[in-house]
């Protein structure tokens, strides 16, 4: 017997008990969330290895967003054409947002970190190389949802690490607008100093494939 009442917490994270979560009033004790038993040294790992991935994330999206049009004259789209390809990793961004907000299952947990960091230069390739718009549209939505994983994973475990939830948060916001600016910096380097948009973009994998290796780095221990 008894009656039991499920209670759902809503919530996005601050102090590590955020989220959603459920428990019976009659039953016992809510679950702590995975953040309240990770050691603050593996914390630290995975917060900077978020900021690593958010920064990265911009700045592939800043770059591919300044040599779309290269993109379009290769495979012969139309600029209206080339724009709405480029919409669709928005779109794709959109969606990831409400994912990632809703499902936890992603927190603390390396692999999804790792994916995080890894498979925006993959999809990237396949934005600036591939043979068809339709492989093109599918690494502008593959992209998208590693973006949405990104940033939410980095104003998460800013916002759990420690009290100061006002620096941390600010700090996700600067990483942000960083990597929209080095991005097209990146870009424009490589195409003075390569001389093509093949070069430009080459330039681009290039540094994020680096940028990628030192956020893996930081998770080597966790």
């Amino acid at each position: 017997g008894g009656v039991f009442f499920l209670v759902v917490v809503g919530g996005g994270g601050g102090g590590g008990g955020g989220g959603y979560g459920a428990w019976a009033l009659g039953g016992g004790e809510p679950e702590p969330h995975v953040g309240e038993r990770q050691p603050r040294e593996v914390k630290r790992r995975f917060l900077h290895a978020a900021w690593v991935a958010n920064s990265l994330a911009y700045f592939m999206q800043g770059a591919f967003a300044t040599l779309a049009p290269f993109v379009g004259v290769r495979l012969g789209l139309s600029a209206t054409e080339t724009i709405w390809l480029v919409s669709s990793l928005l779109f794709a961004r959109a969606v990831s947002f409400w994912v990632f907000w809703k499902w936890e299952g992603w927190h603390y947990h390396k692999g999804w970190s790792l994916a995080a960091l890894g498979l925006g230069p993959v999809f990237l390739t396949g934005m600036f190389f591939g043979p068809s718009a339709w492989v093109v549209l599918g690494c502008c939505g593959g992209f998208g949802l590693v973006i949405g994983l990104g940033y939410y994973m980095s104003i998460f475990y800013s916002m759990d690490y420690g009290p100061d939830k006002g620096e941390g948060g600010g700090l996700h916001e600067s990483l942000i607008g960083c990597g929209f600016l080095a991005g097209p910096l990146s870009g424009a380097v490589g195409l003075a100093a390569l001389g093509s948009s093949a070069g430009a973009q080459v330039s681009v994998l290039a540094v994020g494939l680096g940028i990628t290796a030192f956020g893996a780095w930081r998770l080597r221990r966790v």
